[in-house]
C-alpha cells in the first residue's frame, strides 16, 4: 500500500510540474454554429484557434492511416552548462514533427508529435519521458550517445511540444505511439528507454511490437509491477461498475468536483516548479532556468489544463497490467535497470522489487543502482550515460 501511494503521489505531483499555468480560456459556445463546432473541435484535438489554420495547413494532405516526418532533422544545436557538460541546446519552438495517425481512441488524429533526433549512425535508442516532462529532458544524453548511435526522443501525445488533445488517455495509448514511432521514424530495431511512467510506456511498445524492440531500460520506472492480472470476467465487471460510477447524479457530481479540484491544484502550485522538482532531483542544481522554462512553455497552452483532466485518470482506464506487459514481450528480452537511490517516491525497495519481478518473467535483467533521484537521465546524466552506452556495446555490437 505504500508503494502504491508513492507512486500516485509521484504521478501527481508531476503532472502538475508538466500542466502548471494551464488557463480556464475554454468555454463551449452558447449557440452552436459551424464556426464554434469546429472551435469545439480544434479545442478537444489540442489545437486552439490562432493555431486552426497553421495546423490545417500542414494537415490537410495528411489522410487517415499516413505518417510522415519533417524530410530533414533539425540540426542540433548544443552548449556547456556551467560544470563544463554539454547539452542539447533548449528551442522553445521545438524540434521536428512526426504525423502519428493516433489509435481508435484518439479521435482527432492525426497529430503532430515533436520529437529529437541526433546521429547518423550505431544502434538506435529511443528516449521516453515520464509525467510532466517532454522530449527536452533527455538534454544531456544528446552529446554523447549520439557519437556512437542514432538517437531519437519524442513528447507523448499530450506532453511538451506535441498537442494537448483532450482524449481517454491510457497506458496503451502511449505505447502505441513509442511503438509506431519507432516502425515509422526510426524504421529499424531500437533499444527503448523510458523514465518513470515513460518506462511503462516503452514496456507498452516492446510488448505490442516485439521484432522492433531490441532492448529495454528502464529509469526509475513508476507502473504497479506487482499487480495480479485480471480474467476476462473481472475486467468486464470492473470496467461495469466504473461505468455505473459515471451515471445519474453521483457521475455528475464526481465529475464536477474533479474539474474543480484540477483547476484549484493548478493555481495552487504556479509559482512553484522550481521548488517541486528539487523535490525529486538530488543534485539540486540541475534544476536550472532552461529546465524551468522548457516545463512553463508548453503549459501555456489554453488546452492544457483539459488534457490533463484527461491524463489524470488515465490509472482507471489501464487495460493492460504491467505483468502482462512482461508477459507479452519477446522471450529473454535485454533489460537494464537505472534507479536513483535517492528517489523520495520510486524508493530502492521498489526498484529491487521491478528487478525481481522482471528476472521471474523470465528476462535478462541488470540492476544498477545510482546516486540520483526519480530522473537520473537529468540528475546525475554523467552515470546514466556511461551506464547505458556501456550495457548497449556490451549486449548488441
Amino acid at each position: 500500500k505504500q508503494s502504491d501511494m508513492s507512486v500516485q503521489v509521484a504521478v501527481r505531483t508531476l503532472l502538475l510540474v508538466g500542466c502548471l499555468g494551464a488557463s480556464f480560456a475554454f468555454q463551449a459556445p452558447s449557440t452552436l454554429t459551424p464556426n464554434s463546432i469546429s472551435h469545439l473541435r480544434s479545442a478537444r484535438c489540442g489545437v486552439t484557434t490562432p493555431n486552426l489554420a497553421l495546423h490545417s495547413a500542414r494537415n490537410r494532405h495528411v489522410p487517415l492511416g499516413i505518417t510522415m516526418a519533417t524530410a530533414e532533422p533539425q540540426a542540433l544545436e548544443y552548449e556547456v552548462d556551467d560544470r563544463g557538460r554539454e547539452r542539447l541546446k533548449y528551442r522553445e519552438e521545438g524540434w521536428n514533427t512526426w504525423v502519428w495517425k493516433g489509435t481508435e481512441e484518439t479521435t482527432c488524429a492525426p497529430y503532430e508529435i515533436n520529437y529529437v533526433q541526433g546521429g547518423e549512425a550505431g544502434v538506435p535508442i529511443v528516449l521516453v519521458h515520464g509525467f510532466g516532462a517532454h522530449a527536452y529532458h533527455w538534454r544531456y544524453q544528446f552529446p554523447e550517445l549520439a557519437k556512437k548511435h542514432k538517437v531519437y526522443s519524442l513528447c507523448l501525445l499530450g506532453y511538451g511540444w506535441s498537442p494537448k488533445a483532450v482524449v481517454p488517455y491510457s497506458m496503451d495509448i502511449w505505447g502505441q505511439q513509442v511503438a509506431d514511432f519507432i516502425a515509422e521514424v526510426v524504421q529499424e530495431p531500437a533499444v527503448v528507454c523510458g523514465n518513470s511512467i515513460g518506462g511503462v510506456a516503452s514496456l507498452r511498445a516492446a510488448s505490442l511490437n516485439q521484432e522492433m524492440v531490441k532492448g529495454l531500460v528502464l529509469l526509475n520506472a513508476a507502473g504497479n509491477f506487482e499487480a495480479v492480472p485480471l480474467s476476462e470476467e473481472e475486467r468486464a465487471e470492473l470496467e461495469a461498475i466504473a461505468e455505473e460510477k459515471k451515471k445519474g447524479l453521483g457521475g455528475w457530481l464526481a465529475s464536477a468536483f474533479q474539474k474543480i479540484a484540477s483547476g484549484l491544484i493548478f493555481l495552487s502550485t504556479k509559482s512553484r516548479i522550481g521548488p517541486i522538482l528539487k523535490q525529486v532531483y538530488h543534485d539540486e542544481q540541475q534544476v536550472d532556468d532552461d529546465l524551468v522554462r522548457s516545463i512553463q512553455t508548453p503549459a501555456k497552452d489554453p488546452q492544457a489544463l483539459a488534457a490533463f483532466r484527461e491524463i489524470s485518470m488515465q490509472q482507471a482506464r489501464i487495460r493492460t497490467t504491467v505483468p502482462e506487459m512482461l508477459d507479452l514481450c519477446k522471450e529473454q528480452l535485454p533489460v537494464l535497470i537505472l534507479w536513483g537511490q535517492k528517489d523520495p517516491w520510486m524508493t530502492p525497495a521498489r526498484g529491487d522489487s521491478v528487478n525481481r519481478v522482471c528476472e521471474e518473467k523470465g528476462l535478462e535483467c541488470e540492476f544498477i543502482p545510482l546516486e540520483a533521484g526519480h530522473c537520473p537521465q537529468d540528475d546525475n546524466p554523467d552515470a546514466v550515460n556511461k551506464e547505458l552506452l556501456k550495457w548497449v556495446a556490451d549486449r548488441f555490437e
